[in-house]
């Protein structure tokens, strides 16, 4: 008896980087929308008003905005995998460089340098996609699983680093000066309670 078996379709076998797109995305969306709900804080601890703040990632989007007009030829000439892949380390470093950010020159250019991975990473994912999946229904799936990646980042991705944020401020510090004594209350930390930090040290 002979058996006959199917060799996998192009469609089966490219699956699998159907999640890590899904990620890239959902990870870009959220670093781009994150920085709205901490931009009071942001402003107490860099001594900036909100509005000028709020300009960072208003630039953000309109430096994305410009630089996808280039990302498509781009992708085409250096390859898709390959943008990707700096799209989203760029993402990454972008993120961590906002949130060690010392001034706010230095936040809205690591902001900035974050525009061109934010521009890239989406287009060039359903791009991606498109080109790999050959059956349109598997195609949809796909793109389908791209635009979860998509509204996870507002559904999901806000709500998690909203709630990180409010565990982090109300752990007690353990170390260093800002550490409370006994019964002195929540650690004092940030410009606002500098004075107020200064007195507590000086009476230990």
């Amino acid at each position: 008896m002979i058996t006959v078996q199917h060799a996998p379709t192009a469609a089966s076998s490219a699956r699998w980087p159907v999640p890590a797109l899904t990620l890239a995305t959902f990870v870009t969306m959220t670093s781009g929308l994150g920085l709205g709900p901490f931009l009071p804080v942001i402003a107490q601890e860099l001594d900036t008003p909100v509005a000028l703040l709020g300009q960072v990632p208003a630039a953000m989007l309109l430096l994305a905005a410009v630089l996808g007009l280039v990302i498509g030829p781009i992708a085409d000439f250096y390859g898709y995998r390959r943008v990707l892949v700096v799209g989203l380390l760029t993402v990454v470093a972008s993120a961590l460089a906002t949130g060690f950010a010392p001034s706010y020159s230095l936040l809205l250019l690591a902001a900035l340098v974050g525009a061109g991975g934010r521009a890239a990473v989406l287009p060039v994912a359903q791009a991606f996609v498109a080109r790999r999946f050959q059956e349109n229904d598997a195609r949809r799936r796909a793109l389908s699983w791209l635009n979860m990646g998509v509204s996870s980042a507002l559904i999901l991705g806000l709500p998690i680093l909203t709630t990180v944020a409010s565990n982090q401020a109300k752990a007690p510090t353990r170390f260093g000066p800002e550490a409370a004594r006994p019964g002195e209350g929540v650690p004092i930390s940030g410009t606002a309670g500098s004075a107020r930090r200064d007195a507590v040290i000086r009476h230990l």
